[in-house]
């Protein structure tokens, strides 16, 4: 099933699956702030620990406001692509559109926590690093990303 979300789907399936994570994600951090805010780990390695994150990834300690400047312009420029993806499919594979779904609505769900709480909300601890689901799609879709910019094409010489 992957193997086809990746090779043949249309832009719009890219951004539909994009959204439907992002509300997966927004319904776990809510769950996480609201209803299940103990934690429940196995061994205290793996499981549910909500988390405020002030920071950004590896709660590297950057203020609010240079995050929020730096946010917006990304997330304008990759809306831009995935419209233009959008208008003209047969111009971008399956596979970037995906990618850069995963980023920019990971990113989003990630700045409307930011804009709501002033720091994102993590839920998932395995070992000693907490994250949540937007984190998971920004990084999978840079993997995607490099993957594919990186992979040798066709009539391509050393």
């Amino acid at each position: 099933m992957i193997y086809m979300i990746l090779t043949k789907s249309r832009p719009t399936v890219t951004v539909l699956l994009g959204g439907v994570f992002l509300l997966i994600d927004q319904l776990f951090k809510y769950l996480a702030l609201n209803s299940f805010d103990v934690d429940y780990t196995y061994r205290g390695l793996i499981g549910w620990k909500p988390f405020l994150n002030p920071g950004v990834a590896f709660s590297l300690p950057v203020p609010q406001l240079i995050v929020l400047v730096f946010t917006f312009p990304i997330l304008i420029l990759l809306g831009f692509t995935i419209f233009r993806s959008l208008l003209k499919p047969k111009n971008n594979p399956s596979p970037y559109n995906l990618a850069v779904s995963l980023i920019f609505f990971g990113a989003l769900s990630n700045l409307i926590d930011r804009l709501l709480y002033q720091h994102t909300v993590d839920y998932v601890l395995i070992y000693t690093g907490v994250f949540n689901l937007a984190d998971v799609m920004i990084v999978l879709g840079f993997v995607i990303y490099i993957i594919l910019s990186t992979r040798k094409k066709p009539g391509d010489t050393l």
